[in-house]
């Protein structure tokens, strides 16, 4: 579990986002060094959301240099150049979950800004 942390605020969330003792990124790395030495062939990502953590590049760019492929699952729309580093570091699925293609909706269910389902939007352009 990468972090708790999520950029959105899902009125069905059951995750404890209060929770303040994420793993720093070190201790990540360290995590998924120790889990390729051991001969790990799978591993999985979990959390709150992984592009809500500071360090998600770096932490992506060391399991694309192991060579693990996880899938991961967001609902925050990600920029080009983000799609791009993902591609580059060998990561071949995003799940992408989304509630509703209506404005208000998603405003209320998961508490997005207005220009949310167009970023959204944007980023499958960028697929």
């Amino acid at each position: 579990m990468i972090t708790t942390q999520c950029r959105t605020d899902c009125m069905y969330c059951y995750a404890d986002r209060n929770r303040k003792n994420d793993l720093t990124s070190w201790q990540i790395i360290k995590v998924i060094d120790e889990a390729h030495d051991m001969g790990v062939v799978n591993l999985a990502l979990t959390g709150g959301d992984i592009f809500a953590f500071p360090d998600w590049k770096e932490v992506i760019r060391k399991v694309g240099q192991y060579g693990f492929t996880p899938l991961l699952s967001t609902k925050i729309p990600l920029k080009e150049d983000d799609i791009y580093f993902l591609k580059e570091s060998g990561i071949k699925f995003l799940q992408f979950s989304l509630d509703s293609i209506f404005p208000s909706t998603l405003q209320t269910m998961v508490r997005v800004k207005e220009d949310y389902i167009d970023n959204v939007k944007q980023m499958f352009e960028y697929s």
